[in-house]
């Protein structure tokens, strides 16, 4: 073979390998970030937004949980779900379209369970090439409730405790004090209930750290989400007890005390 037809066969299977690439382009997918389990409980939905060339046949698109294939659609047939989301995909779930690849390519969880936290792929593939992307999703179970307090020590010290009730997953959980975030070590509880986790944190200040009145805050952070919880306390030198504030009347309080000074 003679390096002139050497170098047009090399090229023409360069220019195959770009048609191959290009016959297929996954464009981006929709995952939440996150989700949050509750009574009223909606679908879960995602969303695959691709390219496939008007020349590209064998279309099959499949949603993949954590590289386990959950569903499957091929345009001439009804999609139909696999594993464990096997009757819990809305199957008849169509998008408004016109675009007969993309009729079926949204994948429907009615009955979303803790378990489906992970990563999501939508898989396009051809005859003539084939693409993916993923993205992860948090499932979230809120908390039932946050409960801040605090206790005074014999040897004038202070224990600022958080207990966060029936949560999943796990969260992070963290004191502010006058806004500022705790430096000191915290002492973590965690306790698990069925798929629930009751967890508490306390951690140890000296008394003189804390000015009286000074805001208290324990800070409920489920991590790679923006999902975020506070529970606030007013710090009382003679009060164990102290004051609770619910996240509206803290703010209030802050700007009753912005005004009030803005008059002098």
């Amino acid at each position: 073979m003679s390096d002139k037809l050497r170098k047009l066969l090399l090229f023409g299977l360069f220019l195959l390998f770009l048609n191959v690439c290009k016959a297929v382009k996954i464009n981006s997918i929709t995952v939440p970030q996150r989700y949050e389990i509750k009574d009223d409980t909606e679908p879960l939905i995602f969303n695959c937004d691709f390219t496939v060339s008007d020349a590209d046949t064998g279309f099959v698109l499949k949603w993949l949980h954590n590289n386990i294939a959950i569903y499957q659609w091929i345009p001439s047939k009804h999609p139909f779900g696999l594993g464990h989301f096997k009757g819990r995909v809305d199957l008849n779930y169509t998008l408004p379209t016109n675009d007969r690849l993309k009729k079926h390519s949204a994948l429907v969880i009615t009955k979303p369970l803790l378990t489906d936290s992970g990563n999501y792929t939508c898989s396009v593939q051809t005859f003539q090439g084939a693409d993916r992307k993923t993205d992860e999703i948090q499932i979230i179970d809120p908390e039932d409730s946050i409960d801040l307090s605090y206790q005074f020590e014999a040897d004038g010290m202070v224990k600022l405790k958080c207990s966060v009730y029936n949560i999943y997953p796990v969260p992070e959980v963290d004191f502010l004090l006058d806004n500022k975030e705790l430096n000191s070590a915290n002492d973590k509880d965690v306790q698990q209930d069925t798929e629930l986790f009751n967890i508490t944190v306390t951690t140890v200040l000296n008394k003189t750290e804390i000015v009286d009145d000074s805001p208290m805050t324990c800070v409920v952070k489920i991590p790679n989400t923006d999902y975020i919880k506070q529970e606030h306390k007013i710090y009382d030198e003679n009060n164990a007890e102290g004051i609770r504030l619910s996240s509206t009347a803290m703010f209030s309080s802050l700007l009753l005390v912005v005004a009030t000074f803005a008059r002098f």
